[in-house]
């Protein structure tokens, strides 16, 4: 399936590519809200029945009740002590991505 198409500007996503990347975001984005509320709605049940855990064939869910983090504020650090900052800084490889944003 061709993807992309060259035209005198430069490169152009093809109709059907739009139109099949229009509707994979609209799919997630509806899973996405769904799984939000199906797990709302787990925690709510497991929390009412003081239930831990619950195992069948397929899934095995366990409720893990809410916990205080800690965080490190290195925008601070790099501000105040840029010298300690870029002493412990690391740095790693990020892939590739395309953003798609759907209007």
């Amino acid at each position: 399936m061709k993807l992309l198409v060259e035209t005198k500007t430069g490169l152009k996503l093809t109709d059907s590519a739009t139109k099949m990347i229009v509707e994979l975001e609209t799919k997630i984005k509806e899973l996405q809200a769904l799984e939000v509320e199906l797990k709302r709605q787990i925690i709510e049940q497991m929390k009412n029945h003081k239930c831990k855990s619950i195992e069948n064939d397929l899934l095995h869910l366990t409720f893990i009740e809410s916990t205080i983090r800690e965080s490190f504020d290195s925008r601070l650090l790099k501000s105040k002590f840029p010298d300690i900052y870029n002493h412990f800084k690391r740095t790693r490889d990020v892939a590739e991505p395309v953003k798609i944003t759907c209007k």
